[in-house]
């Protein structure tokens, strides 16, 4: 079966590099007494019936005529190992091989053009000792049932352009890693190859490295398919960073299965990692599950398309485990559609600081996590998206632009089923956020609802807290109504901005009417504190009666704050409600006219055209601007309006007066988070016009301050400070922000201390990515560090700098990047608390007591980034970055 043949370098050649298998045999059949012998030349000899290793230069399959088609066949229960022997095949240029130098290469075995490589079931082929088989185009290799196709560390599995890979039901193709990176086994996969999957039990394991080629598209196939698969890719990889996929110029990543649960992926290491070199990742008709602490992170680049298309990524157990879902970076051509993720610590973890974009998830659901999805910076933009049964369905922080939820539900999550923080403002249409413990959460931000149902949440309906607002009114525009009904309370309000409900017609009965409230808690003591109008909305259960005393509840400035409805309204009914409440789309009477509409004796003010016009028809043009989305630069112009009704206060201004200044300036800010997302301003391309349209928002909150400031009005002034800090943080001006939020005087209030600190530090954290101190993949670390911070903002300034500066005790990590070993500098004379997590918050090191310093051995601690935290017997807190590098 074997011939050995030169190296065609003519007939005085020394070097002997390569073999043929070829399936001629010579076999000694009889001898006779004569001395004649009788033999048997077969040329289909290709079945390895015994465990044979080889090891030569260069391996060369022949293609050979049998009846079953096959080249080569590893019979069944044998194992054929390719490995680099030590016999010399030069006389020259050695190489180093486990330590020693041979004078011959690793084992290289092609398999040509019209080749078959078959592994009978329950038969092994090895590719060891930096060996490598290659697939030529044209050629085949079959693996059987319970057969394994193991690539070890240092070796590598070639498919090139036009091979093809069957790997049967019950096959197993194992790409096994080194605990050295650089020398993992490797899959390399060239334009145009194929690997057929052809069952739920063919497997595709990778722990080394899969390598797709430049121009190659990595998509496991099948029989009679080639963008489809049956079979199951695993990723395996033990190290804590588990950077395993390497690509090429325009390649592809692309998973398609035949059914969203249809398991086709599993990822049992840290991460799968699509490297920024691919132009497409893609999960479309498919299941993948993932392990504990597991994520699926596409290419952070802008550059490739990310689709995860009815697609599944879930626990490999079947409950809720602690995978990370899948980890997003503001990706610009992503594609979040009719999938869904669940079963875990994230279902999505969308940081979008990173690459500048906002997520934009369509017909998809949340399902059964600690956090449905996470969701950092810019915006969001939600179409019938369910954020069920989590502990926190959708929670998105920093919110800079205007986002949209939309025929979205938030159904029994055990906390809160949406929360919303930042300076901009959500639009929510026809919600199902019912059965929480609270509905919706609005901090800092402004939410407009309308139709829905925010129901039978046990605690709030609403919580609006930190100088949120909340908006369920006419405005002007009409109102669809909302059910908020038997909620504990229907709206809690904690150091509220306003909560806006005239000529709602919304359904606000609590579960207990009379014990409970429809409207209870705290405003902010403000400049604009009167009388809010809250006319034609049904708050008990009974229509055409007064609100009272029974029924709210709201104290600002020390003293009660009056709500006015003269005369309750019908329960009305919008959209996706789940209670047998009446359907009643008229109420009797005629309607009543919004405030805009009529300002007795309102004040004459200066509008954007230098026409001086009564305040409420000034700000009903400005609204108008802002709502005609046909007119171009409409959130621009309104921005104007709206700075020239606000900029200069009212001199002396009355009730009504107050509460349109206080309107308009809700709607200034609406505005200003539309231009951001519409484009109308881009802090990436338009310094200018920002700057001219920051400096409006900025003068009007400089303006809302020097008032509230005058008066006392010190937590007014304190949330108004942080929103216009917020607002530059919005436009891109982080420095700017950071020097604004710094400048802010340390609040005595424990809860705004907490707040400060972790916006304070959040914003140093988007500086740090920006400008490159910190990558995408430390920001979660980052990010728990920062809502660790519950104390002074001091603990977040700034390093003193310069010639003069006075040196600052503080911890330190000596060298970093370390290897075996860390000097760790605590608190001067003190005792400390020395604790290292990995960047998913588990413990790496045990805690470690010491004073002043101590020396943390390395050698147990696998490469990787990790957040280490000093605490001190005084109470200070250090978190600090270490880097481990072998």
């Amino acid at each position: 079966m074997n011939i050995v043949g030169g190296n065609g370098n003519g007939p005085s050649s020394k070097n002997l590099r390569r073999i043929y298998l070829n399936g001629v045999s010579v076999e000694l059949m009889a001898q006779y007494t004569d001395g004649s012998i009788k033999v048997q030349v077969r040329f289909d000899d290709v079945d390895v019936d015994n465990d044979a290793r080889w090891c030569a230069d260069e391996i060369q399959l022949n293609p050979v005529a049998t009846s079953t088609g096959y080249s080569l066949n590893v019979t069944a229960g044998k194992t054929v190992t390719l490995d680099r022997g030590t016999t010399a095949t030069r006389r020259n240029n050695p190489e180093m091989y486990n330590g020693q130098p041979v004078f011959n290469s690793a084992t290289l075995m092609r398999c040509p053009a019209n080749t078959w490589l078959n592994l009978d079931p329950n038969s092994n082929f090895v590719v060891d000792g930096g060996s490598t088989l290659r697939l030529e185009s044209g050629s085949r290799l079959d693996v059987g049932n319970g057969a394994v196709l193991r690539v070890k560390r240092g070796s590598r599995l070639e498919l090139m352009g036009g091979s093809v890979l069957n790997v049967l039901p019950g096959g197993q193709v194992i790409i096994e890693e080194d605990w050295q990176p650089w020398n993992h086994g490797r899959l390399v996969y060239y334009p145009n190859a194929r690997i057929n999957l052809e069952a739920s039990t063919s497997v595709l394991e990778v722990a080394g490295v899969l390598d797709i080629q430049a121009n190659a598209t990595f998509t496991p196939a099948r029989s009679g398919d080639p963008n489809t698969t049956y079979g199951l890719v695993k990723f395996t990889n033990t190290s804590p960073t588990s950077y395993n996929v390497a690509a090429g110029a325009n390649s592809r990543f692309i998973m398609r299965g035949t059914s969203p649960n249809g398991r086709i992926l599993h990822v049992q290491q840290e991460s799968l990692y699509g490297p920024t070199q691919l132009v497409e990742f893609s999960l479309l008709n498919a299941k993948a599950t993932l392990a504990d602490n597991a994520r699926i992170v596409p290419p952070v680049t802008n550059s490739a398309i990310v689709k995860l298309d009815n697609a599944t990524v879930t626990s490999s157990t079947g409950v809720r485990n602690t995978h990370r879902g899948v980890r997003l970076n503001g990706q610009a051509l992503l594609t979040l559609n009719n999938s869904t993720f669940s079963m875990g610590s994230y279902g999505v973890y969308s940081y979008n600081t990173t690459l500048g974009n906002s997520p934009v998830p369509v017909n998809c659901s949340f399902i059964d996590c600690n956090t449905g999805m996470y969701n950092y910076d810019k915006g969001i933009k939600a179409i019938s998206c369910k954020f069920d049964k989590c502990t926190n369905g959708l929670q998105c922080v920093q919110m800079a632009h205007t986002s949209y939820l939309i025929d979205c539900s938030a159904q029994r999550n055990a906390q809160t089923g949406v929360s919303f923080s930042g300076s901009s403002t959500l639009n929510v249409k026809n919600p199902a956020f019912n059965y929480n413990a609270i509905g919706l959460s609005v901090g800092q931000a402004t939410a407009v609802v309308a139709c829905g149902s925010v129901s039978l949440n046990e605690l709030y309906g609403f919580k609006i807290h930190h100088g949120g607002t909340l908006r369920m009114d006419d405005n002007h525009t009409g109102h669809d109504p909302v059910t908020a009904v038997k909620n504990g309370t229907s709206i809690y309000c904690q150091q509220a901005n306003n909560v806006y409900l005239d000529l709602g017609l919304n359904s606000l009965k609590p579960m207990v009417p009379g014990y409970q409230k429809s409207l209870y808690g705290t405003f902010l003591c403000a400049p604009y504190s009167v009388t809010q109008p809250a006319r034609k909305n049904n708050w008990n259960g009974t229509v055409g009666t007064p609100l009272t005393s029974a029924d709210y509840s709201i104290t600002t400035c020390g003293a009660a704050l009056l709500f006015d409805d003269p005369s309750s309204s019908a329960e009305i009914t919008c959209g996706q409600v789940p209670l047998s409440v009446p359907v009643n789309n008229e109420f009797a009477g005629a309607p009543l006219p919004a405030w805009m509409e009529n300002c007795i004796g309102c004040a004459m003010v200066m509008s954007a055209d230098s026409v001086m016009v009564p305040l409420n028809l000034a700000s009903m043009a400005a609204l108008n601007l802002g709502y005609n989305d046909s007119l171009p630069d409409n959130e621009l112009l309104a921005l104007a309006a709206f700075h020239a009704l606000l900029a200069s206060p009212v001199t002396d201004p009355g009730a009504q007066e107050k509460f349109l200044l206080e309107y308009g300036h809700g709607l200034m800010q609406e505005s200003f988070g539309d231009a951001l997302e519409k484009g109308q301003l881009d802090p990436a391309t338009d310094n200018a016009n920002m700057d001219t349209h920051l400096a409006m928002m900025t003068d009007v909150e400089d303006a809302r301050t020097g008032a509230a400031a005058a008066e006392g009005q010190d937590d007014f002034v304190f949330y108004t400070s942080l929103q216009r800090a917020q607002l530059t943080r919005a436009t891109g001006k982080l420095d700017d922000a950071i020097a604004q939020m710094q400048a802010i005087p340390q609040p005595p209030d424990t809860g705004q201390q907490a707040l400060l600190s972790t916006i304070l530090c959040y914003t140093q954290t988007e500086r740090s990515v920006i400008n490159g101190t910190y990558t995408w993949d430390e920001v979660e670390a980052a990010m728990l560090s920062c809502t660790g911070h519950g104390g002074p903002k001091m603990m977040v300034q700034p390093m003193a700098e310069g010639p003069d500066a006075l040196p600052m005790a503080r911890p330190t990590l000596q060298p970093n990047p370390a290897a075996t070993e860390v000097r760790v500098q605590g608190f001067a004379g003190e005792d400390c608390l020395l604790r290292l997590l990995d960047i998913t918050g588990r413990t790496v090191v045990q805690e470690v007591q010491f004073n002043n310093s101590t020396t943390l051995p390395l050698q147990a601690v696998r490469p990787g980034t990790y957040l280490c935290r000093i605490t001190s017997s005084k109470g200070q807190l250090w978190t600090g970055r270490l880097v481990v590098a072998w």
